[in-house]
């Protein structure tokens, strides 16, 4: 069998690991440097360690920093990926041309704006929060109407859309200045 001590690492890093989570759900104040700072510690003892790495690259996401959760993400191999971790790199992809187009877009490139955010549509694969991400990009750029027309299909496909989709839907509409339609 495995040695004890083998084992025993195994359960006190997925301990560190469910505690390190715990942190990134209620990330706040100190909090953030905390977890920053074991997430970093954990790496500098575990640097292949695919849930660490996966734990940092949440950390990040969290943080809204996707271009260092992108270099750590892709740090883990691909055949070691489990589904969570796919469906975070398309989450890192969606909120990284997002960015890049709302910067064209202040550049005074909207065309060209425009065209990355529909090129990112694929990307949202219908799933409410990523939908309200490019909604929002959309109405950042100058494309309110089609960005609130993105969310109301979520709303309005749904006989009974949750809180969380309600929500996603208001925030756009404030984004878009829509604030009346927001209380409602």
């Amino acid at each position: 069998g495995l040695p004890i001590t083998f084992i025993m690492a195994g359960l006190i890093a997925l301990a560190f690991f469910a505690l390190l989570f715990l942190l990134l759900m209620e990330l706040g104040g100190g909090r953030v440097r905390n977890a920053r700072a074991w997430s970093e510690g954990l790496l500098k003892t575990q640097p292949n360690q695919p849930d660490a790495l996966y734990t940092s690259t949440l950390l990040s996401a969290q943080l809204s920093e996707w271009k260092q959760a992108e270099t750590t993400l892709g740090r883990i191999p691909t055949a070691q990926r489990t589904a969570d971790m796919n469906e975070l790199a398309v989450d890192i992809a969606l909120h990284q041309q997002t960015d890049v187009a709302i910067e064209t877009a202040r550049r005074g490139q909207r065309p060209e704006a425009l065209a990355l955010l529909g090129r990112s549509e694929p990307l949202t694969r219908n799933k409410p929060e990523r939908v309200a991400v490019l909604a929002a990009a959309y109405v950042e750029v100058g494309a309110a109407q089609y960005g609130l027309d993105m969310m109301q299909k979520v709303v309005e496909n749904n006989p009974n859309p949750t809180v969380d989709q309600k929500l996603l839907y208001a925030n756009v509409l404030l984004k878009a200045n829509k604030y009346s339609e927001a209380g409602e």
